[in-house]
């Protein structure tokens, strides 16, 4: 650093005032033609200024941006000679993230695959080690390509498009397991995607398929659910349903929330965190809805479900009532 400043201190004796001027006047009077891809600007003027503008601290800025603009048709050679000059800084790096891309649209998988093993192989990043992994299976790869393949299918959601040739070199050669089918399944109930446990279903057999339409119609109907439930059994992944379905009826009517939950949550045996749970919601909408029952409803939940969001929907609605003993409780 001592010696970069000492450097710099240096730079009016190089380089004069009025010359740093000129460099910023003609970097500004380009940019814009530069940054839609044309360079014939830059390309016509006079040799010294040609120089100047080219010694200017930010004249690689204005390389990235033309290249850039230019992705599509310029010279390989030329970007790759700019990556490696000055691939440290910031436009090469987003630069260099593009080219990336555009070679795996070309189909240069080879190409990609080179810079993504170099710059972004620790990344996790689902459409990168997907195109990676159809690159290495381009070339001919071993078991450790179908272990990365399958960790990348066994998501609780929907993947990014880039890994749907992959997913169709998995399913063409019979590499994904029942096991595989079961996990992803449970996945994408707990993660709450529920056309895509429908989808697995639909290759699983009548069960899980039954299973996934069950969840999907406690998220679009809880009232229904919560109603055709208050006299029948509900084994335990149905009380998981009747659970969810009363926290999602809660977002849009914490009341009727309320008054259908409490009687299932008395003659069902849930869990004690699941009522807790459950209750600790609804009264939090309550109190969100800004409903006149608010403050009865966080003042009746049971100690184990008071947290600082209780407590803090607690101050609001004490506030807004004028009870000051409650605020200051």
């Amino acid at each position: 650093m001592a010696a970069l400043c000492a450097a710099m201190s240096f730079a009016p004796a190089a380089l004069a005032a009025s010359d740093l001027e000129q460099q910023r006047t003609l970097f500004i009077a380009h940019l814009e033609r530069v940054e839609l891809g044309d360079r014939s600007g830059i390309d016509a003027l006079p040799g010294p200024e040609q120089t100047l503008l080219e010694s200017y601290v930010l004249w690689p800025d204005l390389e990235a941006a033309w290249l850039r603009a230019t992705l599509k048709e310029a010279p390989d050679g030329a970007l790759v000679r700019f990556l490696d000059v000055h691939g440290a800084l910031k436009p090469a790096r987003e630069l260099r993230y593009r080219y990336a891309l555009e070679l795996a649209r070309r189909g240069d998988l080879a190409g990609y695959y080179a810079i993504y093993s170099a710059h972004y192989a620790e990344l996790a990043d689902p459409s990168l080690d997907c195109l990676a992994l159809r690159a290495r299976i381009a070339a001919g790869g071993g078991d450790e390509i179908v272990d990365a393949a399958r960790a990348l299918w066994r998501v609780g959601h929907s993947q990014v498009p880039e890994c749907d040739p992959v997913f169709a070199w998995l399913g063409k050669h019979g590499l994904l397991t029942e096991s595989d089918y079961r996990e992803r399944f449970a996945k994408a109930i707990d993660a709450k995607s529920f056309g895509l446990a429908r989808w697995l279903g639909s290759s699983m057999g009548s069960g899980y398929r039954a299973n996934a339409d069950a969840w999907l119609d406690a998220q679009t109907n809880p009232e229904n659910v919560l109603l055709a439930s208050s006299n029948q059994p509900a084994d335990r992944a149905r009380r998981a349903q009747l659970a969810y379905a009363a926290e999602r009826l809660a977002y849009r009517d914490p009341s009727r929330a309320h008054a259908l939950w409490r009687p299932l949550a008395g003659r069902l045996p849930f869990s004690e965190a699941v009522k807790l749970e459950t209750a600790r919601h609804i009264a939090l909408w309550t109190a969100r809805h800004r409903l006149p029952e608010a403050a009865k409803r966080l003042r009746e939940l049971p100690a184990a479900a008071v947290d600082e969001e209780v407590l803090r929907w607690r101050t609001r609605v004490s506030l807004s009532d004028a009870d000051w003993d409650g605020v200051l409780a």
